[in-house]
């Protein structure tokens, strides 16, 4: 390696050989090559060892061409099925050679453009809880052509005027869709601007008449919904978020009605329903709806008011899952029944909708303390009559069993009344209680069914995580949830974190929702490659979701592997003015609930956090905060509740948080060394110098140092050198580890990622031609002192998951932490 000036040039010839290909987590990704010297060797045929006539050696040759064509024409035609007519990306100038969305599973023939499947993620439905994905090739468009002051907003907007002419996969992150071979990259700048999705998707007749329900797992940043050519709502809180929409039936008949591949316009009867019926005996009728999808990933305070910024690239477009749920009319729930055992009736209060029944939306699990119970909240949609259903709890799969019947312990707080019937009667303001701030308050009940015991518990923890299911079943519609059982709770004499009664170090990185090739829209074996670095390879116990809710695919994995989970709202690094700003707040508020209703039964996730980086050193924005924690614990007092802040000596916020939470970068930022840095912070935090954090956990939610993968040899650790980022990244986790005050350390960052906008203008490295993964050859780190090469560095892997000597290093104390009986503070209780 050639030092300059603090610029470096690096040889990878030796260690990273050309390569045409890369398997990425078992996934295959075509890669460009840019080939500019290459030798090939000139192969011969002597044809006299095929024969001493000449005559002979002809007609073989002519055989064996006739055979070569006949294996292309087979290749081709496979290729043409397999693939089918799909045309170039969306935003696509070239043809190119990089495949850079994930693999899509194939529909098959017959059905529409999506594939008619169910979520392979949790929670599941059955009964007449009809779900399935709509996830598959959508039609789409990039308004390139339109100005950058386009209203997104614009209540005039036509949804029929837009051209959709181009073939996208959806779930995508929309940077990639535009740019394939370098979206996903660190140092170029994505596309930010306006977007159109749209799809058809079919409903059977007898599920339209209560309507339905769209849900977006993520769509980035502002998004706004038609269907059928009528608006049925945006999401502004944030774009790595759940949310969803009722649609009403009305908008259902305005879908194109078909019937055994025959099309009538919708509309053409007051109810096509009753005109299907009359058609004749056996014939399916389906009402086929036209879904148009606008995403916006402009900055803008009223579109995406909690997109503030931060130190990371805010991908955009549909990002994960979209979901159709029938909601099925009463006269459908009525006639089904799924539960074998006992049931008790359910009394909904009306709405006034008469065309819908309730049925059960989530079933939200708050485990106890005692390791055995489970309270139980139940989300109710669609109730309307005063009209009696049959509502059954049961566990693990087992519908012989009612556990309102056997198991329950009475309404939560009525001492004395075991019958939850009874108190329904006589407290129906506490039984259906509404959420408040809920984004479905005015649309959905919540039913408090009290306390319930589990048969057969068995407890989650980080070394052995026991789960357990739970299914709700009303009217024959049935949800079933995951959960664990265990018990967050604080060590009164030390200040520490407790799992199940027991003191537990936390060890691990902060993740961020990036990976090569497809940006923010990860595959499943990219996922499962993650968790394998991070628990097997890393030996963590920890991660934390940095910097918004995470995918729910992820949330099920951290539950399966026993890591503890942390999740956080979007919004890093506010302002006071938008805590002042009350669409901000109501914003926070929407967005808060949403987190918690996707992810609050995952066994894995300790922390509910917000506002990283905030201004929480001032007293007037402590108000803000103490909204959000309220918020949270007003819906989850199981968990805790923090928020990373950056202002140790002076943060003036600590009592919004249950867990006192510090980002850090001594030795990189901070010229103290680690170790006397984070003793510090944490010895001051124990013996009381904050009173508002007196008795609670201290974390180091951040820390770490810069280290350019390529730059591996150097006679001196200088900065941005491997050798630098090891000596001060061990200091960190040597000192985490070894001091008691410390309950968690999470590394920053897992991996080398893309930054914010300011750092991603053509600021790329020089690429090496014809490496795979792309490797830098020259970076300037001269000239761009902050993020180099558009990247931020301090990942113990660089952005393509190969790791630096940090990873090792990191790794081999994580594993003496994580083993149980050694390492300080690990499960002392044993």
């Amino acid at each position: 390696m050639r030092m300059e000036n603090r610029k470096f040039v690096v040889d990878v010839a030796q260690s990273f050989p050309l390569a045409i290909r890369t398997n990425y987590g078992n996934h295959h990704y075509r890669t460009r090559m840019m080939m500019t010297t290459t030798t090939r060797r000139k192969r011969t045929t002597d044809t006299t060892k095929m024969g001493s006539s000449p005559v002979v050696a002809a007609v073989f040759l002519v055989a064996c061409a006739a055979a070569a064509l006949v294996l292309v024409l087979v290749l081709l035609l496979v290729l043409l099925l397999v693939l089918g007519p799909v045309s170039p990306s969306v935003g696509a100038t070239h043809k190119s050679k990089a495949t850079s969305t994930p693999t899509l599973r194939k529909c098959s023939s017959g059905k529409s453009n999506n594939c008619d499947r169910a979520p392979d993620y949790w929670p599941r439905f059955s009964g007449t809880r009809r779900v399935r994905l709509l996830d598959g090739i959508w039609n789409a468009s990039l308004l390139r052509s339109h100005p950058e002051g386009f209203d997104s907003m614009d209540p005039d907007l036509d949804a029929s005027t837009f051209d959709t002419p181009e073939r996208v996969a959806v779930p995508s992150t929309i940077e990639v869709v535009a740019d394939p071979d370098h979206g996903y990259l660190p140092g170029y700048l994505g596309y930010r601007g306006v977007s159109v999705f749209r799809t058809r998707f079919s409903t059977d007749e007898s599920t339209n008449g209560g309507g339905g329900r769209l849900l977006f797992q993520a769509c980035s940043f502002y998004c706004r919904v038609w269907l059928n050519g009528i608006e049925i709502g945006d999401h502004r809180a944030g774009g790595y978020v759940a949310w969803w929409l009722d649609v009403p039936r009305e908008v259902l008949d305005a879908g194109a009605v078909v019937q055994r591949g025959i099309t009538a316009a919708a509309g053409s009867s007051a109810n096509p329903t009753v005109d299907s019926r009359a058609t004749g005996k056996g014939r399916t009728m389906l009402v086929s709806h036209d879904l148009v999808v606008l995403v916006d990933n402009r900055f803008n305070g009223t579109t995406a008011p909690l997109h503030t910024g931060g130190d990371f690239w805010h991908y955009g477009g549909i990002l994960r899952s979209v979901e159709w749920h029938d909601r099925p009319a009463k006269s459908l729930l009525s006639r089904h029944s799924f539960i074998k055992g006992n049931r008790k009736p359910f009394v909904a209060a009306s709405h006034g909708n008469e065309s819908s029944s309730a049925w059960p939306w989530r079933l939200y699990v708050y485990p106890q303390k005692d390791l055995q119970t489970v309270r139980l909240k139940l989300q109710v949609a669609g109730a309307s009559g005063n009209e009696p259903g049959n509502l059954a709890i049961f566990f693990d799969g087992d519908d012989e069993t009612n556990a309102l019947e056997d198991n329950h312990h009475g309404f939560a707080g009525d001492a004395g009344e075991d019958d939850l019937w009874e108190s329904l009667e006589s407290h129906p303001s506490r039984t259906l209680e509404a959420v408040a701030k809920s984004p479905w308050l005015e649309t959905d009940q919540l039913l408090d069914l009290g306390l319930v015991s589990v048969p057969n518990p068995r407890v989650w923890s980080t070394t052995d995580p026991q789960l357990h299911t739970v299914s709700a079943s009303l009217n024959g519609a049935v949800v079933t949830e995951r959960f664990g059982l265990r018990y967050w709770d604080v060590d009164p004499d030390q200040s520490r974190i407790r799992l199940n009664g027991k003191v537990l170090k936390l060890v691990g990185w902060n993740h961020h929702t990036q990976w090569p090739y497809t940006g923010a829209t990860p595959t499943t074996e990219q996922l499962n490659r993650d968790l394998s670095l991070l628990k097997e390879h890393g030996h963590a116990n920890f991660v934390r979701g940095a910097h918004y809710p995470q995918d729910p695919r992820w949330l099920d994995r951290l539950d399966e592997q026993g890591m503890v989970g942390w999740c956080e709202t979007l919004g890093p690094g506010i302002s006071i003015s938008n805590l002042k700003d009350e669409y901000f707040l109501e914003q926070q508020d929407q967005q808060l609930n949403e987190m918690i209703d996707n992810a609050s039964n995952h066994a894995s996730v300790a922390f509910w956090a917000f506002f990283n980086e905030g201004p929480s050193h001032k007293e007037e924005a402590c108000a803000g905060y103490q909204r959000s924690s309220d918020a949270v614990l007003a819906r989850d007092a199981t968990r805790f509740v923090t928020y990373a802040s950056n202002r140790p000596s002076v943060d003036k916020c600590y009592g919004a948080a249950t867990v006192i939470s510090h980002n850090g970068y001594p030795g990189w930022y901070h010229p103290d060394e680690p170790g006397r840095y984070w003793n510090r912070i944490a010895d001051d935090l124990r013996a009381g110098k904050s009173p508002s954090a007196i008795g609670k956990p201290f974390v180091i939610s951040e820390t770490g140092a810069g280290g350019i993968y390529e730059w591996h040899q150097n006679d001196t650790c200088v900065k941005w050198t491997l050798g630098y980022q090891t000596n001060i990244v061990i200091e960190d986790v040597d000192t985490a580890i070894q001091n008691g005050n410390v309950s968690a350390i999470a590394l920053w960052h897992f991996f080398d990622f893309k930054v914010d906008d300011q750092y991603e203008n053509e600021t790329h490295c020089d690429y090496r031609e014809g490496v795979v993964p792309p490797t830098c050859g020259f970076i300037d780190v001269e000239h761009q002192p902050k993020r180099p090469g558009g990247a931020n560095h301090k990942g113990s892997l660089d952005f393509f998951r190969r790791p630096k000597p940090v990873f090792a290093a990191v790794a081999s104390r994580y594993r003496t932490a994580t083993t149980r009986g050694s390492g300080r503070g690990f499960l002392e209780g044993d």
